[in-house]
C-alpha cells in the first residue's frame, strides 16, 4: 500500500503579508497610474492579495512562511516594474491637448508636431490587417524594390504566343504580401484612410 506524502499547509494572508504589502504599496504607489489616491490604494491592496494567491498557487509545495514571503516580495517588485513601464508607455503616446483647448484644434494643425505619434499609432492599429500589411510594404526597402520592379514576360509564354498581361498595382501589392489574387486591396486602403 502506497502512502501519500503529507504536505504542510501553506500560510494564510495575515498581518505579516498584508503589513509588508501596505508599506510597499504606500512607498511605490506613485509608479502606478490612477488619479484618486484612496481608490488607487484600495485597488493596489486587492492586487497585492491576488499576487499573494498567485504565488501560493504557483508554488504549492512550499509551505515555509519565510519562503513564501520572499517569493511574494519578488512578485510584488516585478508587478510594480510592469506597472511603471505601462504607465511610462501610456504617457509617452498620449497627445497633450490641455494647452490647445482654447485654440481651434484640428487634426491638420497637429500633424506636423512631434507629440502626435500616439494618435497616429492608434489610427494605424485600428486599420484592417490587410491594409496594415500593405502599408508596411512602403516601409520595407526589399518589398518596395519588388513593387517597383517591372514585370517581364517569360520566354516560354513568348514562344507560346501568349499576350503580355501587365500587372496592376493592386495585383502587385497582393502578390508581395501574399493575398489571394483579385483582392481589392487598393479599395480597402482608400476606404480605410477615408474614414
Amino acid at each position: 500500500m502506497r502512502l501519500r506524502a503529507k504536505i504542510d499547509r501553506q500560510p494564510e494572508w495575515d498581518e505579516r503579508f498584508s503589513g509588508w504589502a501596505e508599506k510597499f504599496i504606500r512607498k511605490n504607489m506613485w509608479k502606478c497610474e490612477g488619479h484618486d489616491p484612496e481608490e488607487k490604494l484600495r485597488d493596489l491592496r486587492q492586487d497585492a492579495y491576488l499576487t499573494f494567491r498567485h504565488v501560493l498557487a504557483s508554488y504549492p509545495l512550499i509551505s515555509k512562511p519565510s519562503h513564501i514571503m520572499a517569493l511574494f516580495k519578488v512578485a510584488m517588485r516585478n508587478e510594480y516594474i510592469d506597472k511603471a513601464k505601462y504607465k511610462q508607455r501610456k504617457t509617452a503616446v498620449e497627445v497633450s491637448l490641455d494647452s490647445k483647448i482654447s485654440e481651434d484644434l484640428k487634426l491638420g494643425d497637429v500633424l506636423g508636431e512631434d507629440n502626435n505619434e500616439g494618435l497616429l499609432r492608434v489610427i494605424l492599429s485600428e486599420l484592417p490587417p490587410e491594409v496594415r500589411l500593405a502599408l508596411e510594404v512602403f516601409n520595407d526597402e526589399e518589398k518596395l524594390a519588388l513593387l517597383r520592379q517591372e514585370r517581364v514576360q517569360s520566354k516560354l509564354s513568348i514562344l507560346a504566343g501568349l499576350p503580355f498581361k501587365k500587372e496592376s498595382f493592386n495585383d502587385a501589392l497582393c502578390r508581395i504580401i501574399r493575398l489571394p489574387k483579385g483582392t481589392n486591396l487598393v479599395g480597402m486602403i482608400k476606404s480605410s484612410l477615408a474614414k
